[in-house]
């Protein structure tokens, strides 16, 4: 599975090999704010994350109204 991420600075593709999938599928599906912990993977000046652990931060966002942008 591959999670485009933007901010500021640009965008990176986060990696979630199968195992990560799996066992994080309710946090990559639920959560609002997310918190992702890997390695870099540089080549060619392309950037990527490979995702080992995700984490629901939604909690953080209080009570601030979100809403996933639509790119289609």
């Amino acid at each position: 599975v591959f999670i485009s991420l933007e901010d500021e600075h640009g965008d990176v593709q986060v990696i979630c090999h199968r195992a990560i999938w799996e066992k994080y599928r309710q946090t990559m599906m639920g959560a609002r704010l997310m918190g992702v912990k890997g390695r870099w993977q540089r080549a060619d000046g392309v950037c990527n994350l490979i995702a080992g652990y995700l984490e629901d931060r939604t909690d953080m966002l209080g009570a601030l109204k979100t809403k996933s942008r639509n790119f289609h």
